[in-house]
């Protein structure tokens, strides 16, 4: 499924990698504040290392590899800049209880390793949402936002390198994807999809900017070819470029522009599926054939075990051993990371995976994240609301065939989406109030401190 390639020799890769952080380190002294100082210098960190992954992801101390002990640092360090007080979040409160699942679930399988790990990537998550939301209350989003985009200079052109330097990987569909030297597609087109996020919540920035930036992007993603990234790109691209035109218009001539742009944006739209007709067919045979993919996987044909990737067949059989189990897996799962050593893939699909892994209450607890996060982005006043929304949607997308927190990658892109949603939810309220331990925050529903 994500197919693994080299990284670039490290006379190439160290070289950027320093350029990267020189930039990096200007916008940090620029900002000048805690929070956005650890985000920041923690995702260039995460951006780069994961480009040396041939050294980096090896097992170094009791089986865990240098990316993993890193991990482990940068939550620490990050609960230090946050401070235990700013754990008090109501939004938070849905975290806590996905912890509460997984911990139960791995006392229950005595899946203690795996617990460990799920455990760790909702911690990371939490830390960088928590940061990028104070710093965004000290400084404003669009500030953090413009200085944020400096970390993606780094991944862009080791993708742009790999094209003369023919550092690329044929799919099973014969197509072409471009990496950058990255382990996996689903870690650049992540990173990727990122950059187009930020590029969303950065206000303030000229129409050639905002479009610049969205080429840019949009040109990557294509070019890491990742179907999953590029379907969950498609409404806050096309969001983004309607809305940095709209903007410039008086209210009485928005409509008439709305109108021609949704024309234009249908037209491209169009023909694009037309020239990518076959790296997409799979989503018109699955819509046609609608429920009956819905089977044991060995009523499966031939042809429908390869459809997208083999993803439709690889989620049957992961449904099939879910409903095989007993009233605890059922409820709980078998256990995080439950499927190494019964499957040979993870599920790609994180809905299915939890469902598996942690069961009814785990799935439960995941998509009360997911909508109590999206009911927040619904009830700011923002101009930017359509664009935030677009991204929920967007980041729903990537989950339905693949999984974003599988890769920190993934929780640094919702920990942004995160952060964008409580700043703009709590625009009107004070950072103390918001995080009095008996103050409410009625306006802004998830974010009512406990």
């Amino acid at each position: 499924m994500e197919v693994q390639v080299p990284s670039f020799p490290i006379y190439v890769s160290l070289p950027v990698c320093s350029a990267t952080l020189l930039l990096v380190l200007v916008q940090v002294w620029r900002l000048r504040d805690a929070c956005a100082t650890f985000i920041i210098l923690a995702t260039w960190f995460r951006y780069s290392i994961a480009v040396f992954h041939q050294y980096t992801y090896a097992p170094l101390v009791l089986g865990l590899s240098m990316i993993a002990l890193m991990s482990i640092v940068t939550v620490a360090i990050g609960l230090l800049v946050i401070g235990p007080r700013n754990l008090l979040l109501r939004g938070l409160t849905p975290f806590y209880t996905i912890i509460l699942v997984i911990l139960v679930s791995a006392l229950s399988n005595q899946a203690w390793i795996g617990a460990i790990n799920a455990t760790l990537k909702w911690l990371y998550l939490m830390v960088f949402a928590v940061a990028g939301y104070l710093a965004m209350q000290r400084i404003g989003s669009a500030r953090l936002f413009r200085s944020f985009a400096v970390i993606f200079a780094g991944p862009i052109v080791f993708q742009w390198l790999s094209i003369p330097w023919g550092l690329k990987v044929t799919n099973d569909d014969g197509s072409t994807s471009f990496l950058g030297g990255y382990q996996h597609q689903q870690a650049l087109s992540i990173i990727l999809l990122t950059f187009l996020y930020v590029t969303c919540f950065s206000q303030g920035m000229s129409v050639t900017a905002s479009y610049v930036r969205l080429a840019i992007s949009a040109a990557g993603i294509v070019l890491a070819n990742y179907r999953t990234a590029l379907l969950a790109a498609a409404l806050p691209a096309a969001s983004l470029a309607v809305s940095t035109v709209l903007r410039h218009f008086i209210p009485k001539q928005r409509a008439i522009v709305l109108v021609t742009l949704a024309i234009m944006t249908v037209f491209v739209f169009v023909g694009f599926a037309i020239v990518a007709q076959d790296r997409f067919a799979d989503i018109g045979t699955m819509l046609d054939k609608n429920t009956s993919l819905l089977q044991p996987p060995e009523r499966f044909s031939r042809a429908e075990t390869r459809m997208f990737s083999g993803r439709a067949y690889l989620w049957s059989q992961y449904i099939d051993a879910y409903l095989d189990g007993s009233i605890i897996n059922i409820l709980v799962g078998f256990g995080p990371e439950g499927w190494v050593g019964r499957f040979s893939l993870y599920a790609h699909n994180t809905f299915v995976s939890y469902l598996y892994e942690l069961g009814l209450f785990g799935l439960a607890a995941f998509l009360w994240i997911l909508i109590s996060n999206f009911l927040t982005a619904l009830r700011t006043s923002s101009d930017d609301m359509p664009l935030l929304i677009s991204c929920h949607i967007g980041f729903f997308v990537l989950n339905l065939a693949t999984m974003p927190f599988w890769t920190l990658e993934g929780a640094i892109l919702y920990a942004l989406l995160l952060s964008q949603t409580w700043h703009l939810a709590s625009t009107n309220v004070s950072t103390e109030e918001l995080l009095h331990p008996r103050v409410g925050l009625r306006a802004s529903g998830s974010l009512q401190s406990r």
